[in-house]
């Protein structure tokens, strides 16, 4: 049950994120809590939402200049797995969410 529904947030995610160029996150972020801490949600929103902007990036390979989004994609990679990395770390009541 709960990979349908997450499956689906995913599908309305990428619905919204094509037509509409940014959302998705958002989208599953409202969903994606409610079933993962707050560790884990923002992970699989980061893995759906890279899947779906590597499925663009391909669709639309002809027109993009991969040589001046190759730095801003490896930045944004390694900030957001180092980040998930050492949040792990934290404690949780110290920032008043648990």
């Amino acid at each position: 049950m709960v990979l349908t529904i997450i499956a689906v947030s995913a599908v309305l995610a990428g619905i919204i994120q094509n037509i509409a160029g940014f959302g998705a996150s958002v989208v599953m972020l409202l969903i994606l809590p409610r079933f993962f801490d707050l560790l884990a949600a923002p992970a699989l929103n980061s893995a759906i939402s890279a899947g779906m902007t590597i499925i663009m990036a391909i669709q639309y390979r002809k027109h993009t200049q991969f040589k001046l989004i190759w730095l801003p994609c490896f930045c944004f990679m390694a900030a957001a797995i180092s980040i998930i990395w050492v949040a792990k770390d934290f404690e949780m009541h110290a920032l008043g969410v648990a």
